[in-house]
C-alpha cells in the first residue's frame, strides 16, 4: 500500500478515535452531570425531608398558626409529589410518601383535637407549647417514628439512588478507559507500522546517501515497493545515472578540454586581489616550466615577462584593476629554464555585487608556433607565386563572374606561344565568355567546360574534373581541367570564385590510346586477345543477330613447349604467328582471337549445314601442312573444344566458357582431339569444382589419413620398406582412392597443400616407430609434378626431416614417368638437389609413359618400381615378362633397386625371383595398412604373407583396431 494512502488512512483512524473518544466522554459528562443533578436533587429531598421532619416534630411541641399548618401540609404535599415521581425508579418512594401521609394525618388530628379545646374556652389552647395528653404523647412518639421511618426509607431511596449513580459512573470511566485504551492500541499499531514502513526505506536512502557522499560513485537503492519511497528509490537511482552520465560527460568534455588545451597548448589564470597571488591552471605552469602547485604573487608572475615587455603586462594589469579595462595582448615571457616564448594573455575584471573589483581572470596561451608561422606567412607568399609558377600547369584564378583575376607564368607562356594578342593574357576576360564563342571541331569540349564551370560557381558542385581535346593544325593536344570552388569563409575573398588549373595530359592520352590497342590485341600474333574477341563477336551478334548454327571453337597447340625446348622461344613465337595468320585467312581476322600463348578462338557463323565434326576436320585440315621456320619444316597438331551457338542466347564470355569446359574435357581424357560442349560437362566440372571445396575442408578437418603398403624381400618376405598411400575419409561418400581426388588436385592447385600434409604426416609416423624402437625401414612418398612445378619442395623436405628428426635416407621420394613430360631445367635441378640432400628417389609405374634411356641418364635415381601391368601377366605374357627382364637390366646399369608391383600370386613372385629381381609389393603380401596395423607388423618382426591360404586370394595380416580405416582399393595413387 502506498504509504501517502496508509498516512491517511492512519489519520482517519486517529481522527475517527478521536471523535469516538470525544464523544464517549461527552456522553458520560453529560451522564455524570445528570447524575450529579439527581445526587443534588436527592440531597436537597434529604435535606427537605429533615426539615419536614424537624417541622413536624416542631408543630407537636410548639403551636403553630395556621399560615405555617397550611405551609407545612403544602410541604407535605409537595414532598409528596416529588416522590412518587420517583415511585417507579425507587420502591422506598411509595413508603416514604405513606410516612408523610401518616406524619400529617397524627399532625393534622392533634392540631384538630387542639382546636376543639380552644372553641370549648381552653384559655391556653394555641398559646405557648402545647400541653400534651398522654394520648398526645404516643401520637408524637408515632410523628417521630414516622419521620425516622421517613427518614429510613428516604435513606433507603439515597443509599440506592446513590449506588446505582457510582454504578453508571464507575461504568462510564471503564468505557472511557477502554476507549482510551482501544485508541492508544490502534495509534500504537499505526505508528509502529509506519514506524517499519519508513525507518528501513529512509535508512537505506541515508546509507546510499552517505556512500555516494564518500565517494562510492555505483551505489544504488535496492527497494523495489510500490510506495512513495520505492518512487523515491527509482528516483534516486535515475538522478544518480543522470549524474553518472553527466559526471561522464563532464568528464569527457574536461579530457578534451584539458586535451584541446594541450593541443593548442592554452590554460587559465585568476588573481584573487585581496590575496596578491596567482593561480593558474596546469598547463600555464607547464608553459612557465614550473610545478603545477606553484603559486606566484603578481608581482613574481609578471617578472617572468621579457623585460622589454614587463611595463605594457604591468600598465595592462593595473587599468583592468583600477578601471575594468579589459586586454588582450600578445608578449614573449623568459620560462623557467630561460627559454623565450611568446604568448598570448588576455584579462578580464570581476566584480561582486556592490561593483567592486576583486578579482582578475583571463587566459593564457602558448603562440610560438603561430607566431613562427606568422613570422614565415610572409616568405610562404612569396615563395607561392614560384612555386605555382613552377607547376606543369596552366593555372588562372577566375571570379565568381568567371572573369580572370590572376595567372601563373605556365598560362601567360602558353598564351604567348599561341599567339594571344592581349599582352594581359586574358586577365580580366571572361572565361565563361571565350569557352562559349569557341568554334571548330572542339568546340563541343569547351562548351563543356563552360558549363562545367557555370555549374561550379553557382555552387552546385564544388570540384570539376574534365579531359577535353584542343587540337592545332599541326598536332593533338589533350588537357585535363581541375577546377575548385574557393570557399568563402571568414578569410575568403568573397568576390574569387574558383581556382582552374589545365595540364596538358597528350602523352598519357596517347598512351592510353596505346594501351586501349593493347588491352584488346594480342601483342604476339596482332589478333584478338579474349577481351576484344569476347567484344568484336558480341558486337557481330548484336548486328546480325543471333545464330543458332554458329560455333565457338578454343584450340590449342599440342606440346608446344617441346618446340620452345628444342628450337627456343623466339621459334615458337614466330610459329603462333604463322598459325594466326593461316586462320585468319580462312575465317578472318575479326573472328579469331589468341589467348593464353598457344590457344585461339575462333568464332564460325551459322553457314551451310555442316555438322560441328565436319568443322572439326576443316579446322584441323588447315594444320595439315607443315610450317617452315628457319628452313625447319615444324609439324603442328591441336586439340579442339567446340560449342554451338543453340537456340538459347547466351552472352559470348558464357559460349567461350563452353568451349573451354569441352577442350578441358579432351585434355582429362586424351581419346581424340576434339569435343563437343554439353550441359553433363558442367555438372562434370561442377563436381570437379566441389570435389575441391571438399578437399579444402578435408585438409582442415583431418579427413585425410595415410595407409601403408609393405615392400617386402621377395626371396625371405622380411619387411624392408613401405609406400605410403593417401586415403580420404569422406564424411558423405566415405573411403576415397586417391585415383578419384588427386586429379582434381593436381588441376586445381591443392596438390602443393596435401602433398605437404602428406610429407610431414608420413615423417611422423616414421619417427613414432623409431621412438618405439622397432626396425627402421624406409617410408616412400609419392610426389606429384605439379608439386615440382610449386616450388619449394625441397624446403619442405628439408623441413619435415628436421622437425622429425630423420634420416634422410630412409624417405623415399617417388616420381611417375610423367616428370619427363614436363621436363625442365628448374624441374631437373630440383630432382638433383632432393638426391643431394640424401633423399631417395624412386621412379614409378617404369615403362608406361615416357620414359626414354636419355632422361634416365639424366635423372638421379636410386629406384625403378615396375609397372603392375607389366608384372601381373609375367607368367602368362611372354612380351610382359621380356619388358621386365629388360628393365631389370636397365636398373642394373643404372646401380638402380628394382621394385616390382602388384604382385598377387605366388606364382607371379616365383618368376620375379628367377628373373633377378629381388623387392615388390601387392596383395599377395598386403593389401595397404592402417598404421596400427603396419606398426603391429613391425612389432611383430612378421614376414610376409603372414599365410598362405589355399585359396590365391590376397590375405592381410591381423585385423585392424580400426575397421573403417580398411581399404580395398588397389595400391594405384598417391
Amino acid at each position: 500500500m502506498r504509504l501517502s494512502r496508509l498516512l491517511l488512512f492512519s489519520i482517519i483512524g486517529c481522527l475517527a478515535g478521536l471523535v469516538s473518544v470525544g464523544l464517549v466522554g461527552g456522553v458520560m459528562l453529560v451522564q455524570v452531570n445528570a447524575k450529579n443533578a439527581e445526587m443534588e436533587s436527592l440531597m436537597a429531598l434529604e435535606k427537605r425531608i429533615d426539615s419536614f421532619s424537624a417541622a413536624s416534630n416542631g408543630l407537636l411541641i410548639r403551636w403553630a398558626d395556621a399560615e405555617v399548618w397550611d405551609a407545612f401540609r403544602a410541604d407535605a404535599a409537595s414532598l409528596q409529589r416529588t416522590l412518587r415521581q420517583q415511585e417507579g425508579e425507587f420502591r422506598g418512594a411509595q413508603r416514604a410518601i405513606q410516612h408523610i401521609d401518616n406524619i400529617v394525618e397524627i399532625l393534622t388530628d392533634v392540631y384538630s383535637r387542639e382546636q376543639d379545646r380552644v372553641a370549648l374556652g381552653n384559655p391556653s389552647a394555641g398559646e405557648g407549647a402545647v400541653k400534651l395528653s398522654r394520648t398526645d404523647r404516643i401520637r408524637v412518639d408515632r410523628v417521630a417514628g414516622e419521620g425516622i421511618a421517613l427518614d429510613t426509607a428516604l435513606g433507603s431511596v439515597a443509599n440506592h439512588h446513590r449506588s446505582v449513580i457510582i454504578n453508571n459512573v464507575n461504568w462510564m470511566v471503564f468505557s472511557f478507559a477502554v476507549a482510551i485504551i482501544l485508541f492508544g492500541g490502534f495509534c500504537m499499531v499505526s505508528f509502529t507500522y509506519l514506524y517499519r514502513r519508513i525507518h528501513g526505506p529512509l535508512q537505506s536512502l541515508t546509507q546510499v546517501a552517505s556512500e555516494i557522499e564518500q565517494g562510492q560513485q555505483g551505489s544504488r537503492v535496492t527497494l523495489k515497493g510500490r510506495d512513495e519511497f520505492g518512487e523515491l528509490a527509482r528516483t534516486f537511482n535515475r538522478m544518480l545515472d543522470r549524474q553518472d552520465a553527466d559526471r561522464q560527460r563532464l568528464e569527457m568534455k574536461t579530457r578534451l578540454l584539458k586535451t584541446a588545451g594541450n593541443v593548442a597548448r592554452f590554460g587559465g589564470w585568476w588573481v584573487d586581489l585581496d590575496k596578491n597571488h596567482v593561480d593558474w591552471s596546469e598547463m600555464v605552469a607547464e608553459i612557465h616550466e614550473l610545478p603545477h602547485d606553484f603559486a606566484p604573487s603578481v608581482e613574481e608572475a609578471i617578472n617572468f615577462y621579457d623585460p622589454e615587455h614587463r611595463h605594457l603586462i604591468r600598465e595592462c594589469f593595473s587599468a583592468c584593476v583600477e578601471s575594468g579595462t579589459p586586454y588582450d595582448v600578445e608578449l614573449q615571457i623568459v620560462t623557467a629554464q630561460g627559454r623565450h616564448v611568446w604568448v598570448r594573455t588576455t584579462g578580464v575584471p570581476v566584480r561582486d555585487d556592490q561593483g567592486r573589483i576583486v578579482r582578475v581572470e583571463g587566459a593564457f596561451q602558448d603562440i610560438s608556433r603561430y607566431h613562427d608561422m606568422t613570422q614565415h606567412l610572409e616568405d610562404a607568399l612569396r615563395l607561392r607565386h614560384a612555386l605555382l609558377n613552377s607547376l606543369p600547369a596552366h593555372i588562372a584564378l577566375i571570379d565568381a563572374d568567371g572573369n580572370v583575376a590572376d595567372i601563373n607564368e605556365r598560362w601567360r607562356q602558353f598564351g604567348e606561344k599561341n599567339g594571344f594578342r592581349d599582352h594581359s593574357i586574358g586577365l580580366g576576360t571572361n572565361y565563361l565568355d571565350v569557352c562559349r564563342s569557341a568554334e571548330g571541331i572542339d568546340s563541343e569540349g569547351a562548351q563543356e567546360v563552360e558549363e562545367g564551370l557555370r555549374s561550379l560557381l553557382q555552387g552546385d558542385q564544388d570540384r570539376l574534373l574534365l579531359d577535353y581535346p584542343c587540337h592545332s593544325p599541326t598536332q593533338q593536344r589533350w588537357f585535363r581541367l581541375m577546377a575548385s570552388r574557393v570557399e568563402s569563409g571568414a578569410m575568403a575573398d568573397r568576390r574569387l570564385g574558383a581556382v582552374v588549373m589545365h595540364v596538358d595530359i597528350t602523352e598519357h592520352k596517347q598512351a592510353l590510346q596505346r594501351l586501349e590497342k593493347l588491352a584488346f590485341e594480342d601483342p604476339l600474333t596482332g589478333l584478338w586477345n579474349r577481351r576484344g574477341f569476347t567484344m568484336a563477336i558480341d558486337s557481330y551478334l548484336h548486328e546480325q543477330g543471333w545464330q543458332e548454327q554458329a560455333l565457338v571453337v578454343v584450340l590449342d597447340i599440342k606440346a608446344l613447349s617441346n618446340i620452345n625446348d628444342a628450337h627456343g622461344y623466339e621459334v615458337g613465337d614466330r610459329l603462333l604467328a604463322q598459325v594466326g595468320h593461316r586462320f585468319a585467312q580462312v575465317v578472318g581476322h575479326d573472328r579469331l582471337g589468341c589467348t593464353n600463348g598457344d590457344s585461339f578462338l575462333i568464332f564460325l557463323a551459322g553457314e551451310g549445314s555442316d555438322s560441328p565434326e565436319q568443322h572439326y576436320h576443316w579446322l584441323a585440315s588447315l594444320l595439315d601442312a607443315p610450317f617452315l621456320l628457319n628452313e625447319i619444316a615444324i609439324d603442328v597438331s591441336a586439340r579442339f573444344g567446340v560449342t554451338l551457338l543453340g537456340e538459347v542466347p547466351r552472352d559470348v564470355e558464357k559460349l567461350i566458357h563452353e568451349a573451354e569446359a569441352a577442350l578441358f574435357e579432351v585434355r582429362d581424357r586424351g581419346i581424340r582431339d576434339w569435343g563437343l560442349y554439353t550441359p553433363e560437362l558442367d555438372h562434370v566440372i561442377h563436381e570437379r569444382i566441389s570435389l575441391a571445396s571438399d578437399m579444402v575442408r578435408a585438409l582442415e578437418e583431418g579427413q585425410f589419413e595415410l595407409h601403408f603398403q609393405p615392400k617386402v624381400d621377395l626371396k625371405t618376405g622380411k619387411v624392408i620398406a613401405c609406400e605410403s598411400l593417401l586415403r580420404w575419409l569422406h564424411p558423405e561418400r566415405g573411403m576415397l582412392s586417391p585415383g578419384v581426388f588427386i586429379p582434381v588436385a593436381e588441376q586445381s592447385q591443392l596438390i602443393g597443400p596435401i602433398g605437404k600434409w602428406v610429407l610431414f604426416e608420413a615423417c611422423r609416423h616414421l619417427r613414432a616407430w623409431q621412438d618405439a624402437n622397432l626396425e627402421v625401414v624406409q617410408v616412400a612418398v609419392n610426389v606429384s609434378v605439379v608439386q615440382f612445378e610449386l616450388g619449394g619442395l625441397l624446403e619442405q623436405v628439408r623441413e619435415a626431416i628436421t622437425l622429425y628428426d630423420i634420416d634422410p635416407q630412409s624417405l623415399i621420394i617417388e616420381i611417375t614417368e610423367s616428370v619427363y613430360a614436363r621436363q625442365s631445367k628448374a624441374l631437373l635441378q630440383q630432382i638433383h638437389d632432393l638426391h643431394e640432400f640424401g633423399v631417395r628417389l624412386s621412379l614409378d609405374d617404369f615403362g608406361t609413359g615416357y620414359s626414354s634411356l636419355l632422361y634416365l641418364q639424366n635423372y638421379p635415381f636410386d629406384e625403378i618400381k615396375i609397372d603392375m601391368g607389366f608384372v601381373r601377366r609375367i607368367v602368362e605374357d611372354d612380351y610382359s615378362r621380356r619388358i621386365v627382364s629388360t628393365i631389370l637390366g636397365i636398373s642394373q646399369v643404372m646401380g638402380a633397386d628394382s621394385v616390382a608391383e602388384g604382385i598377387e600370386r605366388p606364382e607371379v613372385r616365383d618368376v620375379l625371383i628367377d628373373m633377378g629381381c629381388g623387392i615388390g609389393q601387392g596383395y599377395y603380401f598386403s593389401m595397404p595398412l592402417a598404421a596400427e596395423d603396419f606398426q603391429w607388423l613391425l612389432e611383430k618382426h612378421a614376414t610376409l604373407p603372414l599365410s598362405v591360404p589355399a585359396s590365391t586370394e590376397p590375405t592381410a595380416p591381423a585385423p585392424s583396431s580400426n575397421p573403417s580405416k580398411r581399404s580395398s582399393d588397389d595400391t594405384s595413387g598417391r
